[in-house]
């Protein structure tokens, strides 16, 4: 098995061949943080820069060396507790809210946007009921609205850091791209994650082997495992 070093130099090697031959062609780079800063620590948050990109043991260069065509987002999910729990206020208590947000108050030149969605149709149970606290609800102003026996689900709080832009460019189009490719013609609901990267993760189901699966070479007989049973006639 590679070492780490041997990863993360493997994984350098990957990205620039990749941006070398996507060169001349208009290329956005979207990457899931979780799973890729781990082998590509520029993408860790003390290491990212504005309109900069680091491929490898070199220092940062500037995203146009890579092509003039070429934009970079890194999206950050809630796992590992990487996005907070979320809400959305309003006249009577808290909810849940679709939309496109930049942090308040937002600088001019903001890169960092999150993408909320809304709850899914599967998930039937009101994000008004509670599990201990005493609640009244709205509709029924005589009994307490808790059920301790019921999961409840809120969406994802997904944050899109739009690392990497060209001249001219807008951060909040680029996040609003990603924003849109989550609700798609086919999928009933909003998807956890833009499309391009829901197909991304769609392909580990083909790409990569399932148990372990062994193979006998011609003329070998396959040798039953003992697990300690006892055969029944």
């Amino acid at each position: 098995m590679a070492t780490e070093a041997e990863q993360t130099s493997a994984t350098a090697a990957f990205v620039k061949n990749t941006l070398y031959q996507m060169r001349s062609t208009p290329t956005l780079v979207v990457i899931h943080a979780q799973n890729t800063r781990g082998r590509w620590p520029w993408l860790k948050n003390g290491n990212l820069i504005a309109d900069r990109v680091q491929v490898g043991a070199v220092s940062p260069q500037r995203i146009a060396s890579y092509g003039k065509q070429l934009r970079i987002v890194r999206v950050a999910t809630g796992e590992r507790d990487e996005t907070p729990e979320w809400w959305a206020p309003k006249s009577n208590g808290a909810g849940i809210a679709k939309g496109l947000w930049r942090p308040q108050p937002a600088v001019e030149d903001n890169r960092i946007f999150y993408s909320t969605t809304d709850k899914a149709s599967t998930h039937t149970v009101s994000v008004e009921i509670t599990k201990l606290t005493p609640r009244v609800p709205v509709k029924d102003n005589t009994k307490p609205d808790i059920k301790p026996g019921k999961n409840a689900w809120n969406p994802d709080l997904l944050e899109f850091s739009v690392a990497g832009l060209q001249e001219g460019d807008q951060a909040e189009a680029w996040a609003m791209f990603l924003h849109q490719q989550r609700f798609s013609e086919d999928y009933r609901d909003g998807l956890a994650l833009p499309l391009i990267l829901h197909l991304a993760e769609l392909t580990t189901q083909y790409a990569l082997p399932h148990g372990e699966e062994t193979a006998t070479s011609a003329g070998e007989e396959e040798t039953p495992e003992d697990d300690n049973s006892e055969e029944t006639p």
